[in-house]
């Protein structure tokens, strides 16, 4: 009996791996870097600075000026002001210092010394510091009486002021009309005859006159 041998061959399967975990793809990611520009250069920084603190410094030099020139006017409002003959006759404010002396009594000159000039109101001689000298004027503080008008009223109303020389001097007055005895005189600070003479002589008889509206009405006595 013939004998069959059988020969297996070996046969190697491939191994299929399955489910085989798959890297996923590594996330790259990038910064970027972001850079911020200086919105003012160092120099310009400086000098916005420099003009800010020059701001400040003019300012307040300004408000100093400011309150200096308050304070000065204040001062000059309130300072007694002494008369001038430059200054407009009849608007200057004379006053006795408190800190001076009593003033002197020159030729029976004194606040005793008193003139009625009507329809303004009497007024007294007051001692002017300045100028060593008594004087006479329509001032406020030497009325003694008020009138039917006051200095304001006279330059808008106008009218006649008569009055005689209490003792000798010189007399202020550049508008309107004045005479002295009856004879004109020439306007001027002061006034003068027609030899230029500017004395008008104790008891001497004075007229002032000033029309409507006259703005320079007003007159000042110097006395001798």
């Amino acid at each position: 009996m013939a004998t069959t041998k059988s020969t297996q061959k070996n046969v190697t399967t491939p191994k299929v791996v399955t489910n085989k975990k798959v890297a996923a793809p590594k996330k790259v990611t990038t910064t970027k870097k972001v850079t911020t520009k200086d919105p003012e250069p160092l120099v310009q920084r400086n000098g916005n600075l420099l003009r800010n603190i020059v701001f400040y410094i003019v300012g307040l030099l300004v408000i100093l000026a400011l309150i200096f020139a308050v304070v000065w006017l204040g001062k000059q409002a309130f300072a007694p002001v002494s008369t001038r003959d430059d200054q407009q006759v009849g608007t200057t404010n004379v006053t006795t210092k408190d800190s001076e002396p009593e003033a002197p009594i020159v030729s029976g000159i004194s606040e005793d010394t008193i003139l009625d000039f009507g329809s303004i109101g009497s007024y007294h001689a007051v001692y002017d510091y300045n100028r060593n000298q008594w004087t006479l004027g329509i001032w406020p503080e030497a009325q003694i009486n008020a009138g039917d008008m006051n200095l304001a009223d006279l330059k808008i109303k106008g009218g006649t002021i008569e009055f005689v020389m209490p003792f000798d001097g010189v007399v202020n007055n550049s508008a309107g009309t004045v005479k002295v005895n009856n004879q004109a005189w020439t306007l001027g600070n002061p006034i003068q005859d027609s030899s230029g003479n500017t004395l008008v002589a104790k008891g001497s008889l004075v007229t002032i006159s000033y029309g409507e509206n006259n703005d320079s009405a007003g007159f000042q006595i110097w006395f001798k």
